[in-house]
């Protein structure tokens, strides 16, 4: 892997650490159980909108209406 791109590897593995339930907190997320100690109205974590590492992406360029 390129090295320029460790630190997105670091937040991304962050990222998805603080939404995976631990038994330490009840099977809570900690960003679940953060959120229950802030009294705030708790969400439900979701990872679906990552993708494997070294996928395939591509990028869509409008054409400017002229």
């Amino acid at each position: 892997m390129p090295e320029n791109l460790w630190p997105e590897f670091f937040k991304t593995a962050i990222y998805i650490t603080n939404r995976t339930p631990t038994k330490q907190l009840g099977w809570l997320t900690p960003l679940e159980q953060l959120y229950h100690d802030l009294d705030r109205p708790n969400p439900r974590p979701s990872i679906a909108q990552l993708r494997i590492i070294g996928c395939r992406a591509y990028t869509k360029i409008n054409k400017i209406l002229k």
